[in-house]
């Protein structure tokens, strides 16, 4: 049975769950992943035919990114573009699995800047994979968390931010799987409703 803190985490994850994991996710077909809401969106495409400067991914597909247009755009700059589901899903997909996988869940990955870094993307292109991706993971991360101590999330840990420790990683984990999410469920939303005339 989950300590306080996990229990705490669990909660949070049911909430997210069924406020926006499950409108996100359920039925999600393969035109809605790639769906571009405007020209130039990021999104997940082939290697051959990605134009951004610094694409995500090691293989045949990757994510669209543009590392200095990031930078710019968080110095004050105009905005990166918006992206696409495929792209926010590629972002957060594999995230609650490999959380699962850390030293203070119970796991083998430990913390430390020479660690694989967590959030490395696995890139989706057919909404079957990353549905069935995040849905796995998300019930390892749950299934990890019931077994975790408050001592184990109070581990000091330091990752690619900064000093932290495992229930610090966790939330900030969850935040970023809920926020993309709520932008997933705008973006089906945009595209159930695209050839609506006002």
């Amino acid at each position: 049975m989950a300590e306080k803190r996990a229990d705490t985490i669990l909660e949070l994850m049911r909430y997210i769950e069924r406020a926006t994991l499950n409108r996100a996710l359920t039925d999600l077909t393969d035109d809605e992943l790639h769906w571009e809401p405007h020209r130039g969106a990021w999104g997940v495409r082939p290697r051959s035919v990605c134009t951004t400067a610094t694409p995500i991914g090691d293989g045949d597909w990757v994510m669209d990114f543009d590392e200095p247009l990031v930078i710019k755009a968080y110095s004050g700059g105009p905005p990166e573009p918006m992206a696409t589901i495929a792209w926010l899903i590629s972002h957060i997909g594999s995230v609650p699995g490999m959380l699962a996988t850390r030293d203070f869940l119970g796991g083998d990955l430990q913390g430390g800047r020479d660690a694989p870094f967590m959030y490395q993307a696995v890139i989706f292109h057919d909404a079957d994979h990353a549905v069935t991706t995040l849905r796995d993971g998300w019930r390892a991360l749950e299934s990890a968390l019931r077994d975790a101590t408050d001592e184990a999330l109070e581990r000091p840990s330091v990752e690619y931010y900064g000093p932290s420790n495992g229930m610090q990683l966790t939330v900030g984990a969850l935040n970023e799987v809920s926020h993309h999410g709520t932008q997933m469920c705008m973006l089906r939303d945009l595209f159930a409703h695209r050839s609506s005339t006002g």
